[in-house]
């Protein structure tokens, strides 16, 4: 949403019209209003101006577009119309249209460098709009027979929580394959909590009402820390504990309602199963692809950011119709369909530095 400079920009705006207020945090209330200012004004243990200033532009780069007005939309129109820092109107009408000048994490082709992603369209955009948007918070992506890029599901929303301005948080709760018999509720709260680095008492077993206490209590917890919270069950397409089942029933079915929608997003990878309930105005669907879907299409966009990176490099940049053919002559080469076309297409696309410069 800001550049770096940007961001300072607008903190150092917030922290002069902050100095000389006896109570900032009744400043920021009137700036937003109590209801959108409270998760501010009531984190933020500090009193200080500087500290404010800093976790509100904070806020309201989190809070990205998923409010209409966006936060950062309403503290520039404050800062301009009633603090007259007109040295960010031009920034202004950018924000109004929803563009952001940094580079977008979606349309990485290329995750850690040396990953290649195969260009899951339909996902990336299927992402964007669930973490840019407070329209449908849940992700269910399901598989057929030959389908892959669940692994690769997994890497892109990594990447995305390493480079989004906003700090998406992400929790992964994973279930190996073949260890569905034994995992029970305790175990998925368990490993939510590890990754929370929370140390706080599990809530007692209750019976037939268990499920709804322990989606209830992980929701809790991703509440009162600032988020967006991404959560993401990886594994769970296996026939489960019919507790388990029930508490990420519970969770999707609390995910969409009140304050719960502007702070997390439900993605369940491989999964399968009925969300009873609940509509395509609430879940947005994905198929995995299938290997032998894989087309020159699909490599394109790998080969094209390799390509850009060989031309920064000082190295001989090549055409497309090269990269066409570079696409056609690695496909030629590799199984048609199966888990070893995609291990071989992502060996030789690995293999790519060793190309002639």
């Amino acid at each position: 949403m800001l550049t770096t400079s940007e961001r300072d920009q607008v903190e150092q705006s917030l922290l002069q019209a902050l100095a000389f207020e006896g109570n900032p945090k009744s400043t920021i209330e009137r700036i937003f209003g109590t209801k959108v200012a409270l998760p501010i004004v009531s984190y933020v243990t500090s009193t200080q101006a500087p500290d404010i200033a800093a976790f509100t532009v904070k806020a309201c780069l989190e809070s990205r577009w998923t409010l209409d007005p966006s936060m950062l939309q309403v503290l520039l129109e404050y800062l301009i119309t009633y603090r007259g820092a007109g040295e960010l109107k031009d920034i202004l009408p950018r924000v109004v249209k929803r563009i952001d000048p940094n580079p977008s994490p979606y349309d990485a082709t290329w995750l850690a460098d040396d990953l290649p992603f195969f260009d899951r369209r339909d996902f990336r955009k299927q992402v964007q709009c669930l973490i840019d948007h407070n329209t449908r918070p849940i992700l269910q992506v399901s598989s057929v027979a030959d389908s892959f890029g669940r692994t690769y599901s997994r890497h892109f929303l990594e990447h995305l929580e390493d480079h989004l301005p906003g700090s998406v948080k992400i929790v992964f709760v994973e279930l190996g394959a073949g260890s569905s018999a034994l995992y029970q509720v305790i175990d998925l709260l368990k490993d939510f909590q590890g990754q929370l680095g929370v140390e706080e008492d599990f809530p007692e077993q209750d019976g037939s009402a268990y499920p709804v206490t322990a989606a209830q209590w992980m929701l809790k917890r991703m509440m009162i820390s600032p988020g967006p919270w991404l959560l993401v069950f990886d594994g769970f397409g296996q026939e489960l504990n019919p507790e388990v089942s029930d508490t990420i029933g519970v969770l999707a079915l609390r995910v969409p309602t009140g304050r719960y929608r502007h702070r997390i997003k439900l993605v369940l990878l491989d999964y399968p199963q009925p969300l009873p309930g609940l509509g395509h105005d609430v879940v947005r669907e994905e198929t995995l692809p299938l290997a032998a879907s894989l087309t020159q299409d699909d490599l394109e966009p790998c080969l094209a950011a390799w390509n850009a990176e060989r031309t920064r490099l000082g190295k001989r940049s090549l055409t497309v119709g090269e990269l066409a053919k570079l696409a056609d002559g690695i496909l030629a080469q590799v199984p048609q369909t199966g888990k070893e076309r995609l291990a071989m297409l992502n060996k030789k696309l690995r293999k790519l530095h060793e190309f002639p410069a």
